[in-house]
This record gives C-alpha cells, structure tokens and sequence, in this order.
C-alpha cells in the first residue's frame, strides 16, 4: 500500500513538471496567463483598426508588464520596422499641409513617437527568439523636437484659417478654430499675446462692420465684439461698443417693424410684431417697441374684428369665415370686444336653426304617432284577444277530445251487449260525429301551437305593453315638447345677456344635445309609427280567426254538458257490470266474449242487460256537433303566415321605444341646462313613470 501511494505522487510530479516545462517553451501559450495580456490584446486591436503606433505603445506595456513572454516580444519583431517605415513616409508626405485635421494628425503621431521611443528605454534588446528563430533591436530616435514643431506648426495653421473665417465673416466658424489654436496648441509663453491676438482680429473686424446699416452685418460685428471679449474679459472697448451695436441693430428693426405698421396689408402688420419683438430682445428697454407691440396687435385684432363685422353684416353669410376671423382678433387679444359673444351666438345661432327644425319635425311625428295610436291600440288589442280565445280554444280541444276519446272507447264495449248496444250505438254514432272534426282541429293545433301560436301570443302581448306604454309616453312628450318650442322662442334675446366663455360653451353644446336627442325622437316616432302599421296588418289579420274561435268556444260550452252526462252514464253502466262480471267493460276478455256467441256470449247478455235495465233509459243521447270547428282549422294558418312579419315588427318596436325614452330624457335634461344658464324658458320636471 506505501509503494503504490509513493508511485501515485511520484506521477503526479512529473505530470506537474511536464506542463511547467511545457509553458515555460511556449511563450504564446505562458501569454494567456500573463498580467500583460490586457495590454496585448488592445495592441492587437489597434493593429486591427489601422492605428499601428498605438499597437506598438501598447505591446511595449505588455513587455514592461511582463518581458519573459515571447509573444509579447515577436509582435515587436514582427511589427515595429513596418510601423515606422509608414510613419516617416506619412511624416514626409504631409509636411507643410494646410488641411487642420491633417497637422493635428502629425501632432498627434509625433507625441506617439515620442511615447514609443520612450518606453523603447524601459526594456532590455535585443529580443531574441529562445529557438534562435528571429533576432530584433533597433537604436533609439529623439523626436521631441519634431513634435515640438508640429505642435507649432498646427497652432500657425489654425490661427491662420481662423483669421481668413473672420475675413470672410465666418465669425462663427472662425470662434471654433481660433479657441482650439488657443486652448490646445499655444504654448504658455505666447499665450496672453495670442489672446491679444485673437481679439484684436476680431475688434477690427467689427471695428470696420458697426457703422453698418444693415442688419445682418450689424449681426456679425455684435458677434466678433463678444468673441472678443472672451479672449480679452475686461477689453473697455469691446465692452461698449458691443453694447451700442445692440441698441443699433435694436433700432433698426424698430424702424422696419414702424414702417410695417403703417402698412394697410394686415399680414405686413403682423410681420411689425416680429420685428418689435426683435428690436426687444436686442435692447430689453426699448420702451417704444414695446409699446409698437401692443399698438400692433391691437391693430390686427381690429382689423379681424371689422372684417367679420362686415362678413356678418353682408347678404351672404359665411359663418365659418365670420368665425375664423373672430378667432384671429382673439388671437392677437384675447376677448377682444364682443368677439367672444359674436362667435358663440353664431355657432349658438346655426345650431338654433337645426333646433327649430327639429323640433317641427318632431312635432311633426309626435302628431302623426298620436293620431294612430288609438287606432293601432285597438287594433292590437283586438289581436291580442283573439290570440288569447285562440290559446284557449287550443287548450280546450285538446281535452274535449282526450274526453271524447275516452267515452268512445267505453261506448264501444257497450255496443256489443244486446239491446244495451243498440241504445249505446246512437250514442256512439253521434259522439264519433262530433269527435271527428274536433279532432282534426287538435290535429292542426298540435302542429302549430309551439311554433307559431304561443310566440305570437307572446309578441303581441309584449307590442301591447309597449303601445300602452307610448300611450303613457305621448304624454310626457307633449309637455317636453311645449317647453322645449317656449324656451327657443326666446332664447336669441336671452343668449346676449351671457358674459362668461364657459356659459356660451354650456348653452352652445346643450342646444347640440337637445338637436340630437330631436333627432333620435323623431327618428324613433317615425320608425314606431311605420313598424307599429306594419304591425297592425297581422294583428288585423289575426281577426278572422275570432268569429269561427267564438263558434268553436260556445259549441265547446253547449256539448261539454251533454258529454258529461254521456260519461255520468257509461260509468254507472261500467260499475253496474263491474260488478256482476268482477271486470272492466273495456276490458277485451269481455268484448271478446260477447262478440264470440254461444251459450257463454247469451248468458253474459242476459245478465248483463237485466242489471243494466234500470239505466238503459239514459244511454240513449245525442251529441251536438260543434259549430266552426272546420272554419276555425282553415283559417288557423293565418297565425303561421304573419308570424315572421309579427316577430320582427315586435322586435322593431321594443328597440324605437327604448331609444324614444332615452332620447326624451336627453332633450329634457338640456332643456332645463338651457333655463338653469340663461333664465329663459321653464325648467322640465323629469316624468315620474313613463
């Protein structure tokens, strides 16, 4: 067991000390773990990106940071020859350029030249491959005095373009340029003169444009007095001569804006209010612009303001031009005059007109709808009372005939006793008569009750309910309707005494509620009155079905009596033989006997008839038939036929009346806006039921 742990370590070292030796030969691999390693990427990188001296600054770090890995080394080996041969042919080649970007370039490369060099000392050459592959040194090169030159020599070329900006009044372009000559490129010992400079170039340069009298030019000299002075804070001259070229410029486009003024054109008077508020922003106390300011706008407001009133006053109206024009003297002054009053009383005005239309339009339906609705009302009760006869009579049938059916049967087994048969054949014979139509009318109920009879009971009720309800309705309408018509009489009048904003907006918005909710009554009396016409045809319809039901009804009245009677009797006969034979007549053991023959067949007779004697006398009774039975089936299809025209109508009807009450309660809610803002008219008190 000691021997195979002392063998286990024993391979455990070599394995260790075969990866040492492994990473100490391979410098690429020994550079993954290497502190340099950061500095080697980025000097890749800048490799990659074109900027190969700054490649070069950075795999010196690396080898600063670390001079024992080889990677580090061969990139200098690889790189640095080719990096420099570039360099000086970029050098040599933009020597005495006049493009600012290019001599700030070659401050730029001389500074990392400089840095290169440096850090060149920090490390021990030649680099040599360990394999003995590749040999690298180089001798080092002082360029201190080529960067110091072409600092200067960028700072000369900046100053200069900066001067030719100014001399071509690119005051602007020419700030850039001069303050980066100032701030980045001027060494310490020139720099009070360099300012001096600088602002002298800019004095004489607005030295020489202040007597100007255009605006423009004034502009620029106003500019270089300021960059002036940011070289030179405490340059008196530049001090006060910026300040008068203010006042100046100020002045001349208080003149310009006094010239405009007087123009009779209003879009040249707008232009006066630019200008006065340009004279202001160049001298914050000229008083007689802003006066000018007010006096022109005023000006403007007055002119909108006239014009509208002429627009107003001439035979043709256009009161959205009219408008406009109040709109744009309140632009200029807010509630100028009566702007405000014109403007809402003009909206308000036309919106009067659509009102007063809308309301003889409305009456106009509220007329045509009462006047029909008495008519249709009893038109719709009519047809509701005969659904009902008819409901019934269906109900009836159907139980005369179970009835029926069930005396027969009995009337049946007696038949075929003797001589009780023959007084029960008549009987029978007469109820199968009047059962057979019955019948037949169950018949036709079966197939139709379900579908068409019920539904259309149901529709006509509900029709009911609405037409008694608009009959309520109509009511309310006419009161809504008189105070509505008595409050717009006199509402033009009532309007003028209005003073705020928010009351013209409150009645000019509640007169466009009340023409909508005008509109939707009116729309919803008229689609009542056509859809309850229409109704009216099947309720109408409906009606030839009342004189046969009241037939079928009161002959149902006259035979139910006779068939109870006819009941009463074949029971007792039923009880009496019952009782003799221990069984029911309509049991088939008994009729088979009977109708067998025989001595058993004769004995069953006799007996039966000696005990049946004393109720023979009444078996023999004759069943009426029920009259309209068969007009009644006939015509029963009447209700299949309008069914369809019923059921939508029903549903138009429900859905105008609900829309007619939302409606109402629309105008009157505004109505009473109307009074409660203007004092006009009377207020509406809002229905209790409808």
């Amino acid at each position: 067991m000691k021997n195979f742990t002392l063998k286990k370590l024993f391979f455990v070292g070599a394995c260790i000390l075969a990866v040492s030796i492994f990473i100490t030969s391979c410098g690429v691999t020994s550079s993954l773990f290497s502190k340099g390693r950061s500095e080697f990427n980025l000097a890749n990188e800048e490799m990659n990106k074109g900027n190969a001296l700054k490649g070069l600054d950075h795999a010196f770090n690396a080898i600063i940071i670390d001079p024992d890995v080889k990677a580090f080394k061969k990139f200098m080996y690889t790189n640095f020859n080719t990096t420099l041969a570039k360099t000086k042919s970029y050098i040599g080649n933009s020597e005495n350029t006049e493009s600012i970007a290019v001599a700030e370039k070659r401050v730029e490369t001389y500074n990392l030249l400089e840095t290169v060099y440096g850090k060149l000392k920090q490390v021990e050459l030649p680099f040599v491959d360990p394999k003995g592959k590749w040999e690298w040194t180089t001798e080092f090169v002082d360029y201190s005095v080529q960067s110091k030159a072409s600092v200067e020599y960028a700072f000369n070329l900046i100053m200069k373009k900066g001067k030719e900006d100014i001399d071509r009044s690119l005051i602007k372009d020419s700030y850039e340029k001069l303050r980066k000559a100032y701030s980045k490129y001027c060494s310490s010992d020139i720099r009070i003169e360099t300012a001096k400079k600088i602002s002298t170039y800019y004095t004489e340069f607005a030295s020489s444009n202040q007597t100007s009298s255009d605006i423009a030019t004034l502009v620029l000299a106003h500019e270089a007095w300021g960059y002036a002075l940011k070289f030179t804070p405490s340059l008196a001259q530049a001090i006060n001569a910026k300040d008068k070229v203010a006042k100046k410029i100020a002045e001349l486009y208080y003149k310009k804006g006094s010239e405009l003024l007087t123009s009779k054109d209003v879009n040249k008077n707008i232009q006066s209010v630019d200008q006065f508020k340009l004279a202001v922003k160049w001298n914050a106390n000229h008083n007689d612009a802003r006066k000018s300011i007010d006096k022109a706008k005023e000006k403007i407001a007055e002119f909108y303001y006239a014009s509208a009133i002429k627009l107003e006053k001439s035979s043709k109206k256009e009161k959205d031009k009219i408008i406009a024009f109040y709109r744009s003297a309140q632009k200029w002054i807010p509630d100028y005059k009566d702007s405000m009053y014109r403007i809402y009383s003009l909206n308000v005005g036309s919106e009067l007109i659509t009102l007063k239309k809308n309301l003889a339009e409305t009456r106009k339906q509220y007329t045509a709808l009462t006047n029909r609705i008495g008519t249709i009302s009893a038109s719709v009760d009519k047809g509701y009372e005969v659904m009902e006869v008819v409901t019934y009579i269906s109900s009836q049938t159907k139980s005369l005939n179970t009835k029926m059916k069930n005396v027969g049967s009995t009337l049946k087994a007696l038949n075929a006793i003797p001589v009780v048969g023959t007084v029960s054949g008549f009987t029978s014979k007469s109820l199968s008569i009047a059962q057979k139509p019955v019948g037949g009318l169950v018949e036709k109920f079966n197939a139709i009750d379900r579908p068409f009879i019920t539904p259309t009971k149901s529709a006509v009720g509900q029709v009911k309910n609405t037409v008694d309800a608009i009959k309520g309705m109509v009511a309310t309408t006419k009161i809504v309707l008189e105070k509505s018509e008595a409050t717009v009489k006199g509402i033009d009048d009532c309007i003028k005494t209005l003073k705020l904003e928010s009351d013209f907006k409150k009645v000019e918005g509640a007169i466009k509620e009340i023409n909508k909710g005008l509109k939707g009554t009116s729309n919803q009396m008229r689609n009542l009155n056509n859809s309850l016409t229409s109704f009216e045809k099947g309720a109408k319809a409906l009606a030839v079905l009342h004189s046969p039901a009241q037939k079928v009804k009161k002959g149902m009245k006259k035979i139910k009596p006779t068939l109870d009677k006819v009941s009463k009797v074949t029971g007792q006969m039923d009880k009496v033989l019952k009782k003799e034979f221990d069984f029911k007549l309509t049991k088939m053991s008994l009729h088979k006997a009977l109708t067998a023959g025989g001595y058993i067949a004769g004995k069953i007779a006799e007996i039966g008839m000696k005990a049946a004697e004393p109720i023979m006398k009444k078996l023999k009774i004759s069943l009426p038939k029920i009259p309209g039975v068969d007009e009644l089936k006939g015509k029963l299809d009447v209700v299949k036929n309008e069914y369809n025209n019923i059921k939508n109508e029903t549903a138009k009807i429900k859905e105008s009346y609900q829309k007619y009450t939302s409606f109402e309660h629309v105008i009157t809610k505004n109505v009473n806006k109307i009074v409660e803002t203007t004092g006009c008219g009377k207020r509406i008190e809002p229905a209790t039921n409808n």
